[in-house]
């Protein structure tokens, strides 16, 4: 069984892949408006592969996701990361590889470095603010999979009866029944 910390060590990284080419889109936007001069000026500055890089990465960071909230409820009631550790994390990655990223992509294309300050300017504080909203939404996803998780796991979050929903699961899951209200469900033994 994979401990909790090897998962993290690749999902969060995973998702803040799926950041840094959010933030990269909206920095190009952001300098170059219109579509034509945009296209133009990604393709001037090594940005071929952008497309296959954004096909590849957006599983990654569903998969990632997933796997990350999968295991927050295996290891429910361990807490979640907190935000100011997570946040930290994902806005080092994400503003290191953006601009580790601007810069290879210019090198290699030998377009040459005269308008990667621009693009830092712009791109670092948007790929922060991005990595800082994935922290916030991240957190809440985490703290609400260890809540349901807990409130599962308590006697107050059993039920007696069955709910509605599970009376329309069981009808459709138990031939022959007319009835789910017939179907005994049996609550835990009380507390002596």
């Amino acid at each position: 069984m994979l401990r909790r910390s090897a998962v993290r060590s690749w999902t969060i990284p995973g998702l803040a892949l799926g950041g840094v080419l959010l933030g990269h889109a909206a920095t190009y936007a952001l300098l170059h408006p219109a579509a034509g001069t945009r296209e133009d000026a990604l393709r001037a500055a090594g940005h071929a592969y952008l497309g296959t890089a954004a096909r590849l990465a957006l599983p990654l960071t569903v998969v990632a996701l997933a796997t990350l909230l999968l295991g927050q409820a295996i290891h429910a009631n361990r807490g979640a990361e907190r935000f100011r550790d997570l946040a930290l994390r994902l806005v080092c990655f994400q503003t290191g590889v953006f601009a580790a990223m601007e810069l290879l992509e210019r090198l290699g294309s030998g377009s040459g470095t005269h308008d990667l300050g621009p693009a830092l300017a712009v791109g670092l504080p948007l790929q922060a603010a991005v990595a800082l909203a994935i922290a916030w939404l991240l957190r809440r996803l985490l703290g609400g999979v260890d809540h349901a998780c807990s409130s599962l796991a308590s006697p107050a979050g059993l039920s007696r009866r069955p709910s509605r929903a599970l009376k329309l699961a069981l009808s459709a899951t138990i031939p022959g029944r007319a009835s789910v209200d017939a179907v005994a469900i049996r609550a835990p033994p009380a507390a002596r």
